[in-house]
């Protein structure tokens, strides 16, 4: 039964990784980003760096928790820490862009 629990991790962590990488991708784009005038592009781009490496991030760790399943728990407290440090990283790109304004 443990076996099953890890892979459905492992399948979960995967889908979501896809699915932050191909919002990452959309946000990147250059249809996405005409829409905006320029100082919103930049959080534009920002936000699609950010979705792209924490889509990355999601698929190193669904791979390593398949492959190393003794270490999925410092694994998820490491993904917690590194979405928490990443957020407010996006945030204070965020809040500084607007000052600018």
């Amino acid at each position: 039964m443990n076996k099953i629990k890890l892979l459905i991790l492992g399948i979960a962590f995967g889908i979501a990784g896809i699915l932050f990488v191909g919002t990452g991708i959309y946000f990147l784009s250059d249809r996405f980003l005409k829409k905006f005038n320029n100082n919103q592009q930049k959080i534009g781009k920002a936000s699609g760096r950010f979705a792209v490496s924490i889509g990355v991030l999601t698929l190193i760790c669904g791979t390593l928790i398949l492959y190393m399943p003794e270490s999925k728990n410092i694994l998820a407290l490491l993904y917690i820490a590194i979405l928490i440090i990443a957020f407010c990283a996006l945030t204070l790109v965020m809040k500084s862009n607007e000052k600018k304004k």
